[in-house]
């Protein structure tokens, strides 16, 4: 849970890409500040915005087979692959963790509170973490994207919870 946390604080710092910012939204300012916050004050900055425009002009999508190779062979792209596989890998290994951690608590718990409250009360608290999910999704989309992050705590949230309730209620 304390690296679920710590990676939604570090995450949340961070500004979006200058290609998302620039393409999907059409915010030039917004992609030039995006590249001096990541690459620094660079007279280089402009000439690469005017280069992801040109990349979004020509509209260039190739084939997913065709597209290996070149992600392969690509320093840039597949440094981009490895890191997007890492936070992957570990993601699930968090919330699995979590989970074990919190069967633990479970296990131990049925003793000290009973098996129908801790049951009762831990799945409530796993239903609210879903509707919290619905809920911070729906608001990262119509009113801040920042929100999105509110869905990775309500996940890890049910990953805990359910933990609890299903160890806390076994035999």
């Amino acid at each position: 849970m304390l690296a679920g946390i710590g990676a939604v604080t570090l995450v949340s710092f961070l500004k979006e890409t200058p290609k998302y910012l620039l393409i999907t939204r059409g915010n030039h300012q917004g992609a030039l500040a995006s590249l001096q916050f990541y690459r620094g004050k660079d007279e280089a900055n402009e000439a690469v915005i005017e280069n992801i425009q040109k990349e979004a002009q020509a509209g260039y999508e190739a084939p997913f087979l065709k597209s290996i190779p070149i992600v392969i062979r690509t320093p840039h792209l597949r440094q981009a692959y490895f890191v997007g596989f890492c936070a992957l890998q570990i993601g699930s290994f968090v919330f699995i963790a979590c989970n074990f951690i919190a069967s633990i608590f479970g296990a131990l718990a049925v003793d000290r509170f009973g098996r129908r409250p801790l049951l009762l009360s831990f799945a409530l608290c796993n239903t609210l973490s879903l509707c919290a999910y619905c809920v911070f999704d729906r608001i990262a989309f119509y009113v801040d994207e920042q929100f999105k992050y509110g869905c990775i705590a309500s996940l890890i949230a049910y990953g805990i919870t359910f933990g609890i309730s299903i160890m806390g209620s076994r035999d």
